[in-house]
């Protein structure tokens, strides 16, 4: 018989991962309950214009109602009990019990409800990544805690940063890595890779779910930037966001474009890389994109690599971790798997969240 123990949850997010995670969430607490003795309840669900928030906890049918009216295009504030989201966490109750703080956004400016959380003694889960890929000063601040988890924030669901932790804690050296961490990308090139244009492939990429809201963040290489500088920061180098080096997949002068501009320019890109995933092909390789850190640095770049290479034998989204430490110096370890897409994701968080509720 497990302990019963009720754990609290404030989330911030009701995107695409945002209601991937809810949805989980209320279809898995009675076998949490059953499995661990945990009950996870919602104090509040907050997007970009609104908060429902009850001190007591929200119901399963008000989270069900509060995501089906999501689903159907009306934010938080404008739904029943809906009010406008502040910037902090003021709206808790000072005796909440256990908190988990929970972001699943990709915004700016979550640095500073993360600190709050810790500050108030709540746990902090995110799988936005800006906060830890903004000055290294907050990444400190936020990793000195032992109740904040970040596993969605670089291989979606994969235990990539738990397996980094096992094996620093238990004080092996990680000597380089290697990774294809953006399973948006990955899945361009394979489509490159089979004929199918660049244009089509970005837009396909949306479709599915596997790209950020504005494929440029994936484009741009600043997502595979982000969980670059969080890799390469768990391993101990003191990287801000301009000391690593990302090549971008378009024309950094289309940044000034609104989102229906530039998916109308996309096509113009289509030779370019039918020409490049051409020649690479010819020689029996293909394209890839990787980051690379070792004990000089990092970067990351489209490569060429051969085809029967694990980075080259890819496929669709899946993304790899290939780690070389001092006790697996000659026979690395590898990690692999669907790296994007929003149900792979909001599993990472929640696996998060369940660990912290039995710490807390």
């Amino acid at each position: 018989m497990h302990r019963q123990k009720r754990v609290y949850v404030v989330q911030y997010g009701l995107g695409l991962v945002g209601r991937a995670l809810l949805r989980q969430m209320l279809a898995g607490r009675e076998r949490l309950r059953e499995r661990t003795g945990l009950e996870v309840t919602h104090l509040a669900l907050a997007d970009s214009r609104g908060l429902l928030a009850d001190g007591h906890g929200l119901s399963p049918e008000a989270l069900s109602q509060a995501l089906a009216a999501k689903e159907r295009g009306t934010d938080l504030a404008h739904q029943p009990g809906g009010q406008p989201r502040g910037e902090d966490l003021s709206f808790l109750p000072p005796e909440a019990g256990p908190v988990v703080v929970v972001d699943v956004t990709a915004a700016d400016g979550m640095d500073s409800i993360a600190l709050e959380a810790l500050s108030r003694g709540y746990a902090v889960v995110l799988a936005n990544k800006r906060p830890l890929a903004g000055p290294l000063a907050t990444f400190r601040r936020l990793t000195a805690s032992p109740f904040v988890r970040f596993e969605a924030t670089v291989g979606a669901g994969l235990p990539w940063i738990e397996t980094l932790h096992h094996l620093l804690d238990t004080g092996d050296r990680v000597l380089r890595l290697e990774a294809a961490v953006s399973g948006t990308i990955g899945y361009i090139l394979g489509q490159l890779e089979a004929g199918v244009r660049f244009s089509a492939a970005v837009r396909e990429a949306c479709v599915r779910g596997y790209a950020e809201p504005d494929p440029r963040d994936d484009l741009a290489a600043a997502d595979v930037r982000r969980k670059a500088l969080i890799l390469a920061r768990m391993l101990g180098q003191a990287l801000e966001w301009d000391g690593l080096p990302a090549e971008p997949l378009y024309p950094r002068a289309w940044d000034t474009l609104d989102l229906p501009a530039f998916m109308d320019e996309l096509p113009a890109l289509d030779r370019p890389y039918a020409e490049r995933m051409s020649a690479a092909l010819a020689v029996g390789q293909t394209l890839r994109y990787v980051v690379e850190i070792g004990e000089g640095g990092a970067g990351c770049g489209l490569h060429q690599v051969t085809r029967d290479s694990s980075l080259g034998a890819l496929r669709g989204p899946t993304c790899l971790l290939t780690i070389w430490t001092e006790r697996y110096a000659s026979d690395p370890l590898t990690i692999s798997g669907p790296g994007a897409g929003a149900e792979v994701t909001a599993a990472g968080v929640y696996a998060d969240i369940i660990a912290l509720g039995r710490e807390l």
